[in-house]
């Protein structure tokens, strides 16, 4: 290897982040189900639209080399992570797309405790658009086989705080997060389990109940 050319590979190793060429395209639901797997929030996101929501896409190009898509509102940043577990705790592969000053600045990273660390990742094909909040961007990435089967993995979209003069980048706020699934498989259905609580109904308790009785019994008098 020549001398320029190691020097060329070495600060690409080393540098977790830079400016990628402009996306001249706008994602969109097309192809979601049928070529390639889509998770959004609010689930019926339409990243082509005016509206604040979240949307990530995945398709795979051959292997374990996949194509992903990035939308979201941020005065910040979005990023794409990865992971095999479920949690927000859990250790997360980040792809970071950050408003620089209405350009796109990619990193690469890992979240873990729900912590942001910038570090190198295996990716490229980066393209990136701001207009206004909304950040979008577009990489490859190969990822590695699990140990569960090729390619399973729990998707999740989050956002945070940026300073393009010093390049920090805040703690992520997860928006979206999805169960594991095969990423190769386009038909899967993935929904956000951050919005599964569903509060528990109202119990009626033991004190409650005879002013409830009481009440009923007023109402079936006064229609007499």
């Amino acid at each position: 290897m020549e001398l320029s050319s190691f020097i060329v590979f070495f600060f690409k190793a080393q540098d977790f982040n830079y400016l990628p060429s402009l996306l001249q395209t706008t994602i969109t639901r097309k192809e979601c189900g049928s070529s390639k797997l889509c998770a959004a929030e609010p689930s019926e996101c339409d990243p082509t639209a005016g509206d604040s929501c979240y949307f990530i896409s995945v398709k795979q190009q051959s292997g374990q080399m996949y194509n992903f898509e990035l939308s979201g509102q941020s005065e910040g940043y979005v990023a794409a992570g990865l992971s095999t577990t479920e949690t927000q705790s859990g250790t997360h592969t980040a792809y970071i797309c950050a408003n620089d000053n209405s350009a796109v600045r990619f990193f690469t990273g890992t979240i873990k405790n729900s912590e942001l660390l910038k570090q190198s990742q295996n990716s490229s094909n980066q393209l990136g658009k701001v207009d206004g909040r909304k950040i979008q961007c577009t990489f490859s990435a190969e990822l590695p086989d699990t140990t569960v089967r090729a390619a399973s993995y729990a998707l999740s979209v989050s956002t945070g705080s940026y300073d393009a003069k010093t390049f920090q980048l805040g703690n992520p706020l997860f928006q979206l997060l999805t169960r594991r699934a095969n990423l190769s498989d386009p038909t899967a259905n993935l929904t956000n389990l951050l919005n599964n609580y569903a509060p528990p109904l109202l119990t009626p308790t033991r004190s409650f109940l005879p002013a409830l009785l009481f009440t009923v019994c007023m109402l079936a008098f006064t229609a007499m």
